[in-house]
């Protein structure tokens, strides 16, 4: 069976639920009533998750490496060390190879949250015994250079989280928008049915005043329009305004920059503004509507577009029919200056390195051209990137016990300045020691 050490990225999303937890009947341990009041410094040091943030902190980007087989795999907590500029799995050990549960790094953890001068974990039970259904897992911390664990409760193992304070990680489990306390791992629901409101059918944005900027647009059959609002710490669920139906591009169609959610309009193409404080939508950008297409049934090509920032840099990535090949799927990646409305069409690709010319892949990596480099999470030493994909020949033992061979790839993560990245220059810091496979 194939054994090699590959990157688990853990992407996270937002997800789970809302309403007042009176008359909540969760039955899920250390469940507290609702807080009345929270303290002012709460406030001042929240933070949304989007992308890999929630695995960033200033030492830098952690992750879970695995290895083994199908029977028994080893999970470990590996850094991408932002003052090193290197790859390393947490282990202290000496003479340590990295390869059992006796490793310093060994945690069979399903979500990492990195929060300064730590690191924390949820490690379901399920991972340790498979006919285990009891839905629970431990939730636990540990110093930032992944030793020193510490158990501090038992949670559900449902969380997925959307962001953090000095005190708390804030997200959704079952129906139940909640917090968990960084000291004790207590467990506190807050608001419930905001699943299918603020993950299913909507997203969280981002954090302004103090606040998580929520953005629900309901299924298909929805006749109203995209609400736009505030959730707080504490669970309080503020509308600021709403979008007409239709003209609001969902999921990835909009992002949250400074006190403005920027967003698609899903019939043009045309870039559009919401400000949170009046409340109001202006036009930003006509510049990509000559790309869009009308491709019948009311679907317009712009609906495969997306939005992201790069510091203070509204992006779009913009993905039209190319007539030479027939690919839907052609991209361009533009700068959009909010203040003139102008698109400025960016340069730098990742790059494929040692990929043999004969080798086909099916999919990811390695399949068609190299796509543009895109921002994974904005930190206070740059840009986190990919800048390229290292490929490598892995096999592994088929049915019949022949080594089979085959060409795959790992990503190189790196740093890149702002400026750098948007005036095209490949400037990258990139980490060295990569993992390699077992």
């Amino acid at each position: 069976m194939k054994k090699h050490l590959r990157i688990f990225l853990a992407c996270l999303c937002t997800l789970l639920c809302c309403a007042l937890l009176a008359g909540c009947t969760l039955a899920l341990p250390g469940a507290q009533p609702q807080s009345s009041t929270a303290p002012a410094a709460q406030q001042s040091s929240l933070v949304a998750f989007s992308s890999l943030s929630q695995n960033i902190s200033e030492a830098g980007y952690y992750n879970t490496l695995y290895t083994g087989d199908a029977k028994h795999t080893i999970y470990l907590l590996s850094l991408y060390d932002f003052s090193e500029m290197q790859h390393r799995v947490l282990c202290e050990k000496e003479g340590c190879t990295h390869t059992d549960g006796t490793c310093d790094a060994y945690l069979q953890a399903s979500t990492l949250v990195a929060r300064p001068g730590a690191l924390y974990a949820i490690c379901p039970r399920y991972f340790i015994d498979p006919a285990d259904e009891s839905g629970l897992a431990d939730f636990v911390a540990m110093d930032e250079n992944g030793q020193n664990h510490r158990t501090l409760s038992t949670i559900s193992d449902n969380w997925t989280f959307t962001g953090a304070d000095e005190q708390y990680l804030y997200g959704f489990c079952e129906d139940a928008f909640g917090r968990i306390s960084l000291s004790d791992g207590t467990e506190t629901y807050l608001l419930r049915n905001a699943r299918g409101k603020f993950l299913f059918w909507g997203k969280i944005a981002g954090v302004w005043d103090g606040r998580f900027v929520t953005v629900h647009w309901g299924d298909a059959t929805r006749a109203e329009g995209v609400e736009i609002g505030l959730l707080s710490p504490e669970g309080v669920y503020t509308l600021l305004g709403t979008v007409p139906q239709g003209t609001f591009l969902s999921y990835s169609g909009s992002v949250l920059m400074g006190d403005t959610l920027y967003y698609i309009d899903s019939s043009n193409g045309t870039v559009m503004s919401f400000a949170l404080d009046a409340g109001e939508t202006h036009e930003v950008s006509t510049a990509l509507c000559q790309y869009d297409r009308d491709e019948g049934q009311g679907f317009h090509s712009c609906q495969r577009w997306y939005l992201s920032t790069a510091n203070n840099a509204l992006l779009a990535m913009v993905y039209g029919a190319d007539e030479a090949s027939g690919d839907i799927w052609k991209e361009s990646l533009y700068h959009i200056d909010i203040s003139t409305g102008a698109a400025n069409p960016l340069s730098l690709k990742q790059e494929y390195r040692n990929k043999s010319s004969e080798a086909e892949m099916a999919d990811g990596p390695g399949w068609g051209e190299p796509g543009f480099v895109t921002p994974l999470a904005e930190t206070q030493q740059g840009l986190f990137v990919v800048s390229a994909y290292e490929f490598y020949m892995d096999s592994y033992l088929d049915e019949n016990g022949q080594k089979v061979e085959y060409e795959t790839s790992r990503p190189v993560y790196a740093l890149i300045s702002a400026e750098d990245y948007l005036s095209g220059t490949p400037n990258y810091q990139e980490f060295k020691d990569l993992p390699v496979p077992a």
